[in-house]
């Protein structure tokens, strides 16, 4: 069964955490108060998030037809391979570039610490090639 609703819910959120990386933040307006407050759309999405997962596949854990090893190889490996091909990617663009290079390039432990999902744990204001990679931790 699909829910439109929950899909167009998630479709509002997502362009209002868009608005709010790409809105200048300096003007006076309505929308700027919306956009500097994104963080609760970040949130919101990722509850409403969670709650589709469910929707989609409670069911046939319920009934055993999908295993938990399975349920976690379907949707967990397909985000950690994308991840780790986007940091390599970061990573390249970061030794390509000479401002990145020299300012913000991380050290070996604390490349092997984003790379096992753990910088941020040790140090939240770290930097690691895919940024958003804080998300999986």
């Amino acid at each position: 069964q699909k829910l439109n609703h929950i899909t167009g819910l998630r479709t509002v959120l997502a362009l209002w955490i868009v608005c709010g990386h790409y809105q200048p933040h300096d003007e006076k307006s309505w929308f700027n108060v919306l956009t500097c407050r994104s963080f609760l759309a970040v949130d919101a999405f990722v509850v409403v998030s969670g709650f589709v997962t469910h929707w989609a596949y409670s069911e046939r854990l319920r009934r055993g037809s999908l295993s938990v090893r399975q349920y976690y190889t379907q949707r967990v490996a397909p985000v950690i391979a994308t991840t780790y091909v986007a940091m390599l990617l970061g990573l390249g663009i970061s030794l390509v570039v000479p401002s990145l290079r020299n300012g913000v390039l991380p050290g070996p432990f604390a490349l092997f610490g984003c790379f096992a999902f753990l910088e941020h744990w040790i140090r939240p204001e770290a930097w690691c090639p895919t940024p958003p990679s804080w998300t999986l931790e």
